[in-house]
């Protein structure tokens, strides 16, 4: 029986966070089972100094993790050098990122120390289709394909990199960079046997750079196993927190200032939201580094702290949390492509999403599959205007949205099985 090869390959993402585990690890894992052909090998490659700033994440991660059957192979590569990365014109409106490739330059350093192992899969290991994560990981992939037409590589951005920085402050459009990676994004696009966009919106982007580019549409996976209804656990948490009639809306995820999620933008929500009808709480399952600012911001806007309540749970408790709660909430400033799976999240509970225009796959989605409401703010772009909400009832609204017909709708999109089982297609169409 001759074997189904491919080779996914990562850049400078958090391996081990619940993130990767979820959209990587997990799904590999399915689509392994869905076809006995098919044999995965995982390239992660990440920067040399995580051996030793991020050690015991790698410790954690290699003793808590079972990759079975995926194999997994690590590549720290010696990239970056000390310079030029130390001087300001690298540092991020989200932070300091020194293991970002900024410019064609330091792409091709990452190209050339990757290649070797690259050709090695080839033609040593017979491995022919890579799918790459992200725009960096492509790119890498990018060199092997212009030396070896028989490289299937398979496009997987995530997310629209060029025009995220430009959310996150990090790059100026016109930019050195911004303009650098616009060129390498069309390069992808008409390169790659196949480039997987997450919505119709990110495809209508994406056609923008190039028309005629072999796409498809498969959306960011949830293990909807793990985000079931738990009503027990609702009656519990509001009986203690003293919630019984009131609506609550839950935010999760990550808050901090300048990034897509400002918890400045929460608060503006908060005060909008004063006008409804119903007593109501906000609740934020945030990181514990995310609480000091966020209350901060919060304070900072005359709002009191019993308007709204902070947790900051193990990512196994967020479930039956997110039970407790009476509608989700995902609101950006600026406009996105984004449909966020933290929306999924919501709906794979049972739970209708508010979410602003902004957030432009998920107000299609939630409009389209009646799963939410888009209820704009005026944070700006998109959300121009705001929704008048003065004296709506959003006790009324919730039962107009069905939690388990929610919950099915997101298991039918946004499964592992039903993501992984698309992923398995496009390697099978690629088979030499």
């Amino acid at each position: 029986m001759s074997h189904l090869k491919v080779c996914y390959v990562i850049y400078g993402e958090e391996i081990w966070s619940p993130l990767l585990k979820r959209q990587v690890l997990e799904l590999l894992q399915t689509a392994a089972g869905l076809d006995n052909r098919l044999s995965i090998r995982l390239l992660y490659i990440y920067p040399w100094f995580w051996q030793f700033t991020k050690k015991s994440h790698f410790k954690t991660f290699a003793k808590e993790f079972s990759a079975h059957p995926i194999e997994l192979n690590f590549l720290p590569v010696p990239f970056p050098f000390p310079l030029p990365y130390f001087f300001p014109t690298y540092k991020k409106g989200v932070g300091f990122r020194p293991h970002e490739a900024h410019t064609g330059t330091f792409l091709w350093v990452l190209k050339l120390l990757v290649l070797p192992v690259l050709l090695k899969y080839l033609h040593l290991d017979k491995i022919s289709i890579f799918h790459c994560r992200s725009y960096r990981a492509a790119a890498a992939v990018l060199a092997l394909k212009n030396l070896h037409s028989r490289v299937k590589l398979v496009f997987d951005p995530r997310s629209d990199y060029p025009e995220e920085n430009l959310i996150q402050n990090s790059w100026k459009k016109g930019s050195t960079p911004f303009r650098f990676w616009k060129r390498q994004e069309r390069e992808l696009l008409e390169k790659s046997s196949v480039t997987v966009c997450i919505s119709e919106q990110y495809y209508r982007h994406y056609q923008k750079a190039s028309p005629g580019f072999k796409h498809k549409v498969i959306p960011n996976n949830v293990c909807c196993s793990d985000f079931k209804f738990d009503a027990t656990y609702r009656k519990h948490f509001r009986e203690r927190y003293e919630l019984e009639g009131k609506v609550v809306f839950c935010y999760l995820g990550t808050l901090g200032a300048g990034t897509w999620h400002d918890p400045l933008l929460y608060a503006q929500l908060i005060l909008h939201f004063r006008a409804i009808a119903n007593k109501h709480l906000f609740l934020f399952l945030i990181p514990h580094g995310s609480r000091s600012y966020t209350e901060k911001v919060f304070l900072d806007n005359g709002i009191s702290d019993n308007e709204y309540l902070i947790l900051s749970p193990a990512y196994a408790e967020v479930p039956k949390l997110l039970s407790a709660a009476d509608f989700g909430l995902l609101y950006l400033g600026k406009e996105k492509i984004a449909l966020g799976t933290k929306v999924v999240e919501y709906n794979a509970v049972g739970l209708p999403v508010l979410v602003n225009s902004n957030v432009l796959s998920a107000a299609s989605y939630v409009q389209e599959h009646h799963t939410g409401m888009v209820i704009d703010i005026g944070l700006g772009d998109r959300d121009v205007k705001k929704t008048p909400v003065e004296g709506m009832d959003f006790q009324t609204l919730r039962n107009e949205f069905p939690g388990e017909r929610i919950a099915q709708t997101a298991r039918a999109h946004f499964s592992n099985e039903k993501v992984a089982t698309e992923y398995v297609k496009i390697y099978q169409s690629l088979e030499s």
